[in-house]
């Protein structure tokens, strides 16, 4: 396991009904067991129920401990530029992983998302980021479309003014011919 997987820093076996806990670190890879009660598990450790497939029955829990670096790692390559605050609890309601500022949950609207497991993730963003970045594109966005419908305005005035004025001359040579005036001439020279 530690071999493989650089980021796995330690393992803990707690079985059901047993007084001790099998704890495994990368440094000490061989393990040891601690009493029951002594266990605590760390903060950045995922923890994985076991059951038995046949009857269904609770054996323990697995708790994978992973280098925070791992999680720093992570998130700073998924939020870019973005200010954000993230949170992991785990289902037992511990703060396994905090990164960006402290932010308060009544104070801030967090998107929460719940893994399989049950550890939730908490994303908050600063309303002020958000409401700066959603002027700036609908700025941006309604700017362009001015000038969009500028430019079409003028193209569209400036073709159909050609038409128009050689509908006005074709107009006009009717009415003069239908006064009696056969040997007018449409002038082509503009149309």
């Amino acid at each position: 396991l530690y071999v493989r997987n650089d980021f796995v820093t330690g393992v803990a076996i707690v079985l059901q009904d047993y007084k001790e806990v099998y704890v495994s670190t990368r440094e000490k890879r061989s393990g040891e067991k601690v009493p029951a009660e002594d266990f605590k598990p760390t903060a950045n450790s995922f923890a994985i129920p076991v059951s038995d497939p046949v009857s269904d029955k609770d054996l323990g829990v697995i708790y994978i401990s992973l280098s925070p670096d791992v999680l720093h790692g992570a998130i700073d390559n998924t939020r870019g530029h973005i200010p954000m605050a993230v949170t992991v609890t785990s289902p037992f309601e511990t703060e396994m992983f905090h990164i960006g500022e402290k932010v308060s949950a009544e104070r801030e609207n967090w998107f929460v998302g719940v893994t399989s497991h049950g550890y939730q993730v908490r994303v908050a963003v600063p309303k002020n980021f958000v409401l700066t970045g959603t002027l700036t594109s609908s700025a941006v966005t309604i700017g362009l479309s001015i000038l969009f419908i500028i430019i079409l305005y003028v193209t569209l005035r400036q073709t159909f003014s050609n038409y128009q004025k050689q509908v006005v001359d074709l107009v006009d040579s009717i009415e003069v011919i239908a006064q009696g005036e056969e040997g007018l001439r449409i002038d082509t020279s503009e149309k």
